[in-house]
């Protein structure tokens, strides 16, 4: 047994009538529909150019039922068509409105933004104004300070003074002690020197 296949790859036809045309009633009605062999060759299968009545009627009526159902197939996909381009166009409204939602939300958000941005922004200029005054406050607080606390000039002296009077045994003890490391090393000299 031979199982090959070939495939055919001429361009679909494009109409029932093209079909009857190129290969003749004979096939539509009895090889097409009742052989379950896979097509081969179409130049090598053979039609039987002798017709009775009773075959003639018989294939007008498989073709007239297959026309029909092929009819009542394409009446069911333009309504199935139809249905899909109705719900596509719903589809395409749907969407231009959520876009359109979309978009106004968008803006809304932005506008929001900004609000927010421009609070941030005057918060941040209030506290360095409320900081630049602080500081001039605690300037001004020190001024005022120091001028109170301004020491007079017999307050300054009695202050020498009194360093004066802590620093001066220490003062004399320095300058006895020099006095003294001065006499021990003339006295080494003149040692040295005999």
């Amino acid at each position: 047994m031979n199982h090959s296949f070939t495939v055919d790859t001429s361009r679909p036809f494009t109409s029932v009538k093209e079909v009857v045309a190129i290969f003749g009633k004979k096939l539509l009605t009895s090889k097409l529909y009742s052989s379950p062999k896979p097509f081969s060759n179409p130049k090598q299968w053979n039609f039987s150019p002798t017709k009775t009545q009773e075959s003639d009627e018989e294939e007008q009526k498989t073709l007239a039922e297959t026309l029909n159902r092929l009819e009542l197939e394409l009446k069911e996909t333009k309504t199935k068509l139809k249905l899909l381009k109705e719900r596509e166009s719903e589809t395409e409204v749907a969407l231009a409105s959520l876009n359109a939602k979309l978009y106004k939300n968008m803006s809304k958000m932005a506008r929001v933004e900004a609000v927010a941005a421009e609070n941030v922004a005057a918060e941040a200029v209030a506290r360095m104004r409320s900081a630049r005054r602080e500081e001039e406050v605690k300037k001004r607080d020190m001024i005022v300070r120091i001028e109170e606390d301004k020491p007079t000039l017999a307050q300054i002296l009695s202050i020498v003074l009194l360093q004066f009077a802590i620093f001066l045994p220490f003062l004399l003890y320095m300058m006895k002690y020099v006095q003294v490391r001065t006499e021990q090393k003339k006295v080494a000299e003149v040692q040295d020197e005999a």
